[in-house]
């Protein structure tokens, strides 16, 4: 995993492999305090690639609630190393794991559960855990076995009685199946968004050129690329509205008017407020603080959709570039560890749940609207072990979406960045005296030497 510095009463475990979801049996608990009783299920779900894995863990709570918990296992090899996890602190001595709760979820109520995770590294082979223990204020949960079983799917029964908790399980087995669809480019609508949106909105549009941005360019001795379109920057409430003494010269509806009296029928919106942009990261920025997730619902995005679906614009394809940079710190990020409210685990439900709702309120703007995510550069994740984590993340946050995958039409790249758009001299499979240029210091074993060959 590459890292950006700064950046950003028995149970049932589970296990998938490859992505295929499967139960094990259920784990003995000893007997609780009088009146207490701990039962609890994990579910680990693994997917893995050549040297690399995601994992998400949910701890689901069967009795009474489980406070100050922590979650242990063992990794089968000394090869299988945790990189960075989320949503609980992540220790690792030799093979022993252990995922302690957070402040904001460090209470499971009875029925509820508790989903933690992390990206890890493995060598010659990924076996999964074999035992899992969940320890909490007045009791203990395990440890006991993980059995692997077929991916039949069957039913899942739990019971729960007296202290000691006893439980009767038969398992329940998931198989997940992917399908590649490759998508051309025409010029009918799409067919797979179940709405009149355009498979590909930039085909034959007209773009709108900021007039404020181009008088300032041309101002400058910019005057070859003063009618250059660029994107509207929404970074902040007050750039929505551009209220006097904000800063801003034009709000968002006064933008839209002018691309209709330039008769542009496309304007591209950034929308960047993602909440824990203070955290002092290198990338993003913002106003907004980590706890200030309703806010941003509310007073950003949901504004913000507002305007795009007023019924004066339905002739305009507006396309959202998605928090640049925002999911991809998640993966890559170690946070800031100045302020430990800004750490990774900390900030990956808010990002999300961000993400998740812009998504959402602006998909549902109308049909004319286009949500493309941000996918950082290739300079990023181009890595392999960077790679097919970020698009694991990616459809899940999608599929939380209102509308799911539907609800993105797109991906964009190096937003604002300064990676090449095209490399004209060489490309990653090049070979120079018998040696590859992976192995150069440059591109460091990159699969990726510019942002066509990796979007």
């Amino acid at each position: 995993m590459r890292l950006r510095t700064g950046v950003v009463g028995p149970r049932i475990a589970a296990i998938s492999v490859g992505g295929a979801l499967v139960l094990g049996a259920g784990l003995t608990a000893p007997a609780a305090p009088a009146q207490a009783v701990v039962a609890c299920a994990v579910q680990y779900r693994q997917d893995q690639w050549p040297g690399g894995m995601t994992v998400n863990i949910t701890v689901r709570n069967l009795g009474d609630p489980l406070t100050d918990w922590a979650l242990d296992f063992t990794f089968p090899t000394t090869g299988q190393r945790i990189m960075h996890g989320w949503s609980a602190t992540w220790t690792q001595t030799g093979r022993d794991v252990t995922a302690r709760s957070l402040p904001w979820n460090a209470v499971i109520p009875a029925g509820s559960s508790a989903t933690i995770g992390f990206v890890g590294s493995w060598s010659s082979t990924n076996p999964v855990p074999t035992s899992f223990a969940v320890s909490a204020t007045g009791g203990t949960c395990g440890p006991g076995p993980v059995t692997l079983t077929s991916t039949t799917p069957t039913t899942t029964s739990t019971t729960t009685t007296s202290t000691t908790t006893t439980t009767t399980t038969t398992t329940t087995t998931t198989t997940t199946t992917t399908t590649t669809t490759t998508t051309t480019t025409p010029t009918t609508t799409s067919t797979t968004t179940g709405d009149s949106r355009l498979d590909n909105p930039y085909l034959g549009a007209t773009v709108y050129v900021n007039p404020e941005w181009s008088a300032k360019a041309a101002a400058d001795g910019g005057q070859a690329i003063a009618d250059q379109p660029t994107a509207i920057w929404l970074d902040s409430i007050a750039s929505i509205t551009a209220p006097p003494g904000s800063g801003y010269d034009t709000g968002l509806r006064e933008h839209l008017d002018n691309a209709l009296e330039q008769g542009a029928d496309l304007v591209q919106v950034v929308v960047y407020d993602l909440p824990g942009g203070r955290c002092a990261l290198l990338s993003p920025h913002g106003e907004l603080e980590v706890d200030e997730l309703e806010v941003y619902r509310t007073e950003f995005i949901d504004p913000i959709a507002e305007i795009e679906a007023d019924p004066k614009y339905a002739d305009l394809r507006i396309v959202n570039i998605i928090e640049p940079n925002s999911l991809p710190n998640l993966l890559t990020g170690t946070g800031n560890l100045e302020r430990p409210e800004c750490n990774v685990p900390l900030i990956a439900d808010t990002y999300v749940g961000a993400v998740v709702h812009a998504l959402s309120a602006l998909h549902a703007a109308g049909p004319n609207v286009y949500n493309y995510l941000d996918a950082a550069h290739h300079a990023w994740l181009g890595w392999e072990t960077n790679f097919r984590p970020a698009a694991q993340l990616f459809a899940r946050v999608a599929r939380q979406a209102t509308g799911g995958v539907g609800t993105v039409q797109g991906f964009v790249t190096n937003t604002a960045g300064y990676a090449a758009t095209r490399e004209p001299y060489y490309t990653a499979t090049t070979v120079v005296a018998g040696v590859s240029v992976r192995q150069s210091r440059w591109v460091d074993w990159n699969n990726y030497v510019d942002e066509l060959s990796f979007a």
